[in-house]
């Protein structure tokens, strides 16, 4: 009872995840997930295997990223927007 005034338990709040651009499809937004996913994963353990799915998973991410690029004529005539 002591220790609950002088040190309170806190609980650790995490921040909301930020809201991914509509530019990207579903598949290249889920593409980027799982990569942050694979690199926290590697970064904690630093295996191997680990670093190996992280890297495949940046080259899937970034083709899927390329396939779509945003196009100036598709974004409208006014480049304020962009």
């Amino acid at each position: 009872m002591q220790l609950d005034r002088v040190a309170p338990v806190r609980t650790r709040r995490r921040r909301p995840q930020k809201p991914i651009p509509r530019r990207l499809s579903a598949e290249a937004a889920d593409a980027k997930r799982e990569r942050r996913s694979l690199e926290r994963r590697w970064q904690a353990t630093r295996a191997e295997t680990d670093q190996l799915n992280y890297r495949r998973a940046c080259r899937k991410a970034n083709q899927r990223i390329e396939v779509r690029p945003l196009q100036p004529a598709q974004a409208g005539s006014d480049a304020r927007q962009l």
